[in-house]
């Protein structure tokens, strides 16, 4: 099926069934990638159509997976339509989940299993680590460096919350940016 062609079912159907594949596929991440080739794929929006709701989304205070589905959900189906794609993404997760708790819980070496989830977690840390050092690696300028460190700081270790942490550094940034735009327009 290719993307200029419309679904032959429900759109309510479709839907539940895209986000249930979804929230199957993208579990921990991924989403918009997986439903915007889920959504192309049916002919249910655009690709611009799709930007422009990820965009809306983006905006919304809560996870954006959340708010792609109730958006969704609503502008194919209203009120009900938000309802069932939201469950629909977030059941296959959830009971992944639940069923992991319920066999972790019953185990007889739950020390085992802290071990495992310990590991895990040190890895997460690790590849956030490695994946945070690529990054400023590639600053072509050093002073966002301390911009990031700066927001480190205080969401990381003040536990400032990030929107109040980035009001405070905005005054840096826009100094920041007029500076190099200065530095710009004297070079050329």
């Amino acid at each position: 099926m290719n993307s200029q062609q419309k679904i032959s079912y429900s759109p309510l159907s479709a839907l539940i069934i895209i986000f249930a594949k979804v929230g199957a596929m993208a579990f921990g991440g991924a989403v918009s990638a997986y439903l915007l080739h889920h959504l192309l794929k049916h002919g249910m929006l655009t690709e611009k159509e799709y930007l422009e709701v990820l965009n809306w989304c983006q905006s919304l205070p809560g996870p954006l997976a959340t708010n792609l589905s109730a958006y969704l959900g609503w502008h194919f189906n209203g009120a009900w339509g938000a309802f069932l794609a939201t469950v629909a993404l977030l059941l296959p997760g959830a009971s992944v989940i639940m069923l992991v708790s319920q066999v972790i819980s019953e185990a007889p070496e739950q020390q085992v299993f802290q071990g495992i989830l310990s590991s895990v977690a040190a890895a997460a840390v690790g590849l956030i680590a490695g994946m945070t050092w690529l990054l400023a690696r590639r600053l072509d300028d050093r002073s966002w460096l301390l911009v990031a460190a700066i927001i480190f700081v205080l969401v990381g270790i003040l536990k400032i919350a990030v929107p109040l942490a980035i009001l405070f550094v905005a005054p840096l940034l826009w100094w920041l940016v007029k500076k190099k735009g200065e530095d710009n327009e004297s070079s050329t």
